[in-house]
């Protein structure tokens, strides 16, 4: 049985009553993250960035699944 060529990654931020959800789909051949609202392409560290940036702007992250 083939492996799938994509995978689904979310994650979720808080910030008191707001939630935000990100939602990237993993392409295995390119090995870079598609965000699924946009269609912007990112490299792993873009997504580490993205979390470090929310964070300085008070948002938790709530859940991440990769």
């Amino acid at each position: 049985m083939d492996r799938p060529k994509r995978i689904l990654c979310s994650a979720t931020f808080s910030r008191g009553y707001e939630v935000e959800w990100w939602e990237w789909l993993y392409d295995e051949e390119t090995k870079r993250y598609i965000n699924t609202h946009d269609g912007s392409v990112h490299q792993s560290q873009a997504l580490l960035s993205l979390v470090y940036l929310k964070q300085a702007e008070g948002w938790q992250l709530c859940r991440a699944v990769v």
